[in-house]
């Protein structure tokens, strides 16, 4: 049986969880909010960093309880009516503790939804940042919970892969799952490919020509840039870690790079309809 004690203590653990998870004071309204799309481990953190600093935004990525309405969401689409107007709530209740004009999502898990939150926030903006699948299928497996996940049965995102994935899925290697993963969080982002709110780029052009892409960007979202905004943009060069030429790779594992290539369409770069080129 449960003491008075021990009941208060609960209360203040549950009390510090809301505190640390969902700052007050509540905000109710959402100005263009801005959502950073992309695999994990394709350079969504570096480019929350840069466009956190702008004065006209405040960026909150990643946070545990909008990961859980992405698990829910995407394990179990059903819900998708009830469940994205409570992400918004979580989203503005998160913004509440600054007086920013916008807020910056970044969750690489949400451009498993892409298109229902590009039809549920009318107003808001999508960049997706999509790196060489070969590469994130290396820095994803140097990092122990992307090869948990994988390394485990049905991971959450299953039912977005196609049959016959599914059907081999227990027969492939750790590298090859990591290739499916970056497949499908491309493909799903890009559903919203078409739309004016939707900004494309490449990460390794960003790492080789980061004012330029960055500048971009600016335009696209109609913000202001800052001096911290100039200091993070002079650390991104820092970023480019070894390409997957560099590194010992089987042939089969580039055979079926190709073969999720073709697969997924993905051979097709959109980030030349999203950029004016020089």
């Amino acid at each position: 049986m449960i003491t008075y004690k021990q009941l208060l203590f609960k209360k203040s653990l549950l009390k510090d969880y809301i505190r640390r998870e969902i700052p007050i004071p509540f905000k109710t309204d959402l100005n263009h909010p801005i959502f950073i799309l992309g695999s994990s481990r394709s350079g969504t953190s570096i480019l929350a960093r840069v466009i956190g600093e702008s004065n006209d935004v405040c960026s909150f990525t990643e946070n545990n309880i909008v990961r859980r309405h992405m698990w829910r969401m995407v394990e179990n689409q059903k819900i998708l009516e009830t469940e994205i107007p409570e992400l918004r709530k979580t989203i503005a209740r998160l913004s509440g503790v600054s007086q920013c004009k916008r807020v910056l999502e970044k969750t690489p898990g949400l451009s498993l939804l892409a298109k229902p939150l590009a039809n549920y926030f009318s107003d808001a903006q999508f960049i997706h940042i999509v790196r060489d699948g070969r590469d994130v299928a290396f820095s994803m497996l140097k990092h122990d919970w992307i090869a948990r996940e994988l390394q485990g049965g049905k991971v959450f995102w299953f039912d977005l892969l196609p049959k016959t994935y599914q059907q081999d899925w227990e027969n492939l290697d750790l590298w090859k799952k990591a290739i499916l993963r970056w497949a499908v969080y491309v493909s799903t982002a890009r559903e919203i490919s078409n739309s004016d709110s939707y900004l494309e780029i490449n990460y390794e052009e960003l790492c080789r020509e980061p004012n330029y892409i960055i500048d971009n960007i600016l335009q696209f979202l109609n913000i202001t840039i800052s001096p911290n905004m100039e200091n993070q943009i002079d650390n991104i060069k820092y970023h480019q870690a070894k390409t997957w030429q560099e590194r010992e790779t089987e042939p089969e594992w580039i055979n079926f790079y190709y073969e999720i290539i073709e697969y997924f369409d993905l051979a097709n770069d959109k980030t030349s309809k999203a950029l004016d080129r020089r």
